[in-house]
């Protein structure tokens, strides 16, 4: 099993947060989404493997007089929010099921 990074290929944003506000006044926000072309996987012996979507995180960091997320706000915004951030998603799920048909 593969895994790849994929860059803000969002399917679904499950939700934003605040995780740490730090001494230097930064604040730090963890993202959570489903994402295109996170697991490659096998659906049988004799076909090649396929890409499948997956839950990921990713954190990003606002600094004092940036503009934060937009949480109170509709959703669309927000997403378009997160698109707009350079975050390093990484998979949520260790050890992704094999599908087989």
């Amino acid at each position: 099993m593969q895994t790849k990074a994929t860059m803000n290929n969002i399917i679904e944003l499950i939700g934003v947060e605040v995780d740490l506000l730090d001494q230097h006044g930064n604040t730090h926000y963890i993202a959570t989404a489903i994402m295109e072309d996170v697991y490659k996987v096998r659906t049988s012996l004799l076909d090649p493997a396929e890409w499948r979507p997956g839950q990921c995180s990713g954190g990003f960091v606002v600094e004092p007089g940036e503009e934060h997320p937009p949480l109170k706000n509709d959703h669309s915004e927000l997403l378009a929010y997160i698109n707009g951030q350079e975050i390093e998603w990484k998979s949520d799920d260790d050890d992704p099921p094999v599908i087989w048909k």
